[in-house]
This record gives C-alpha cells, sequence and structure tokens, in this order.
C-alpha cells in the first residue's frame, strides 16, 4: 500500500529528526543545571555518547515500556492537571 509505505518514512524521519533536537535539549538541560558555561567540545561528545548508551541499555533490560509509559504518563499527567495550572 502506497499510503502506509509513505506513512512509515514520515514516521522514520520524524524519529531520526527528532532525537537530535531532544538529545541536545537534554545535554544544554544538564549543562545548564551542573553550571558548566563553556562546555569543551569532548564533554558534549562524551554526553552525547554517554546518553546514547543509557538509552541503549535501558533497550535491553526494559522488554516492555508499558509499566513505564503509564507511570510517567500518569505523573506527568497529574502535573499537568493540578500543578501548571496554579502556576501560570
Amino acid at each position: 500500500d502506497t499510503l502506509a509505505t509513505m506513512a512509515r518514512g514520515a514516521i522514520a524521519s520524524s524519529i531520526l529528526l527528532g532525537y537530535p533536537l531532544t538529545f541536545d535539549a537534554c545535554r544544554a538541560g544538564v549543562l545548564e543545571l551542573a553550571g558548566v558555561r563553556a562546555p569543551s567540545q569532548r564533554l558534549l561528545d562524551g554526553m552525547a555518547v554517554g546518553f546514547l548508551l543509557t538509552c541503549a541499555g535501558f533497550a535491553t533490560v526494559l522488554h516492555d515500556l508499558g509499566a513505564v509509559v503509564g507511570f510517567f504518563g500518569a505523573l506527568l499527567g497529574s502535573a499537568v492537571v493540578y500543578v501548571l495550572p496554579g502556576l501560570m
């Protein structure tokens, strides 16, 4: 089916192009929390490798992500419903 193939291609491109943006934002947040003002390229590369190894480690250990997704969905859903309106 042509539309299904196009949809698979769109999902693949979304994943391939979305992860670098997420990793960059995560790395910037970690560096900001650590108080690092001008990180070296070696530190940035090391953090990227560390993030990827962490994700690969979780992927090899966790075979059913239903419990993890359910936990974080409940946790963040509660924050959206009860905490964020109070902050606005």
